[in-house]
């Protein structure tokens, strides 16, 4: 899957981010934008589906 989002961000922004939240601290930043790939692709599915 190619990556389209910035390397600064992923180096830069990201553990900036995360840096004075516990929430996130365990979470990968690609884990995320995959997931959120996987659910627009669904949806545009069903979307497709339906129309």
């Amino acid at each position: 899957m190619k990556k389209r989002y910035s390397k600064e961000f992923k180096e830069k922004y990201w553990p900036n981010y995360i840096k004075d939240r516990n929430y996130p601290k365990h979470l990968n930043i690609d884990d995320i934008i995959s997931e959120i790939k996987k659910f627009v692709s669904k949806l545009k599915e069903e979307y497709i589906k339906k129309n």
